[in-house]
Formats: structure tokens, sequence, C-alpha cells
């Protein structure tokens, strides 16, 4: 729910009280308001005090119990970094998109995202610097909360609302369709990492330490052989 008021949009904050096994009880926890025009020196968004500097805690934004009647039922959810990025593909009939409002997705919020009974998270979040950063951050948090983390890259644009005013649903949709495992992910980021090196033995030797850093976070032992897979395959 939004309105616009001058240079803001105004979004309600409407995060679930978690029961043991569904969602029971919503309120409004507060609201937050997003500069539609950046203004120089401040920051983008500003919240009501009941929110607190983290805003939506540990709550992802549009976890809802309309958001899971409407989800996607092999258990998949996409996850995009701001509430205007959420509201404008839930405006074109994205069904089962949600907002990590915050950069990153914490365990908390993983963890909110296992209860409410999503198993394969997609990450959309913003392509720029930061956005790659939170990226490799949340693969790592979800893969620990036991889900299953894929990855979507934006080809020609900052973030999911920049790319629907560029592209239509469908092709954002054939975007999520082709989600890469998250492992290989970051096993691609430290391999091209070594590539753009002289390629030295030590260079080769810190890589291999990197690749069993990522390789020894999964305890699944399938997703271990797909990166050990890739490894063989490159080199």
């Amino acid at each position: 729910i939004y309105i616009l008021i001058r240079n803001t949009i105004c979004i309600n904050v409407i995060p679930p009280i978690l029961g043991e096994h569904s969602f029971h009880t919503l309120y409004i926890r507060g609201f937050k308001f997003r500069y539609i025009t950046p203004l120089e020196g401040k920051s983008k968004y500003m919240n009501t005090r009941s929110l607190g500097t983290e805003g939506m805690d540990n709550n992802p934004f549009g976890l809802t119990p309309q958001s899971l009647s409407r989800g996607d039922k092999r258990g998949e959810v996409v996850v995009v970094e701001g509430e205007l990025d959420a509201l404008h593909a839930i405006a074109l009939g994205l069904p089962n998109v949600i907002a990590v409002a915050g950069g990153k997705i914490t365990e908390g919020k993983a963890r909110a995202l296992k209860k409410s009974g999503y198993r394969n998270v997609v990450i959309l979040l913003d392509s720029d610097i930061a956005g790659q950063k939170f990226t490799a951050e949340s693969i790592r948090t979800i893969d620990q909360v036991g889900l299953n983390s894929f990855v979507v890259s934006l080809p020609d644009a900052k973030d999911t609302d920049e790319y629907l005013q560029r592209h239509s649903l469908d092709e954002l949709k054939e975007l999520i369709s082709t989600a890469q495992f998250g492992g290989l992910f970051l096993y691609m980021k430290e391999r091209d990492k070594f590539l753009s090196t002289k390629q030295t033995e030590i260079e080769f030797f810190n890589f291999l330490e990197e690749y069993y850093k990522i390789a020894s976070g999964y305890r699944d032992p399938v997703k271990r052989e797909i990166l050990l897979k890739y490894l063989r395959n490159d080199f």
C-alpha cells in the first residue's frame, strides 16, 4: 500500500506476526517515505520512529499471507533490494516477489522465508558494486539456514524498477528463469578474479583456497559436486 506525498512516496509497512505454523495477525508497523527525486545530502528513505533504524528488522517487505497465497507452488521467491522494486514488479503481475529493504538478506530475514515455506530464493539485488557485495553475502546467509540460493544479474539496469521501465514483465520472467546456483556465482567471481591476474602458482593456490571456502560452506554433497565439476572443467 502506498500513497504520494509531495516529493515522496509513502509506503505502509505491514509485517506479519508469525504464528507457530502460519501467519495469523497483521498490523501496520509504521511508514517509510522514499524521495522520488533524490535530494543532495539526504538519504533516499525516511522511517517513522516505530520502524527503528533498520526499518524492517527481520521481516522482508511484502512477506504477508497474500504474498504466500499468490506465490510459486514450487516454493520459489524472488528477492529484490528496494520496496519500489518489489511494488513495480507486483503491480505488473509478478506474484512471488519481496524486498529485503536494507541491502542484503540477513539471517533473520532468511529464517522468516524458511518459516514461510519457501525453499528456493532467487536473488535479484541491484547491479552496482554494493549490490554485488550484498548478493555474495546473501548467498552465504541463505545457504546457512538451509535454503537454496539462485542469482539473477540485471544486464542493463541498476535495479529491478529501472529494468521494468525498459523491459516487459515477460522479459523479467525470462531473465529470472536463467537464475544460476548461488555457489556457482561465488565460484565464478573468484575464478574471474584469478584469470585477471598473472596466474602464477601462488595466485592459483590463493584461488583454490577461496574455492574450498565456498565448497566447504555446503553440507549438501550434490552442491559440492556441482562446484567441483566446474572447477574440473575450467582447470
